[in-house]
């Protein structure tokens, strides 16, 4: 991720940011003690999916039309880790066309979504939510 993506998704405030569970740039962010200020950070070009506080909701809400049992992982950007084998479950059964957003911001939105979930689970082990 480069640096002025993290900047942007950490600006959302109270919205999410949904890491590959892999990147490296979590190691710092979820340690306890931070980082080493003496270190400067090597940004990686990691994916990430950042979506506000109603973007989400709306995403809840379809994964849940959908049957998806990882929608409770969602509902705090607490850097709760989703693994792979849990999102390649609930992909199983998602469908392209959402059953709850009919507008095309929200089919693209949900496109993007599972595109970012497919990748995330297939090459990263997961998502890590914050």
């Amino acid at each position: 991720m480069r640096p002025e993506d993290a900047r942007a998704c950490e600006d959302l405030g109270m919205g999410f940011c949904i890491w590959v569970a892999d990147d490296p740039e979590l190691a710092d962010a979820l340690s306890p003690y931070g980082s080493d200020p003496q270190v400067e950070p090597v940004p990686s070009n990691y994916p990430y999916f950042s979506a506000s506080m109603r973007a989400m909701s709306a995403l809840r809400q379809e994964m849940a039309a959908q049957g998806f049992a990882i929608v409770d992982a969602f509902v705090f950007n607490n850097g709760d880790h989703v693994p792979a084998e849990e999102i390649d479950l609930a992909l199983r059964e998602s469908v392209e066309v959402p059953l709850t957003l009919h507008d095309p911001e929200g089919i693209e939105l949900w496109r993007d979504w599972l595109s970012f979930l497919r990748l995330a689970s297939r090459e990263h082990g997961g998502v890590v939510v914050q």
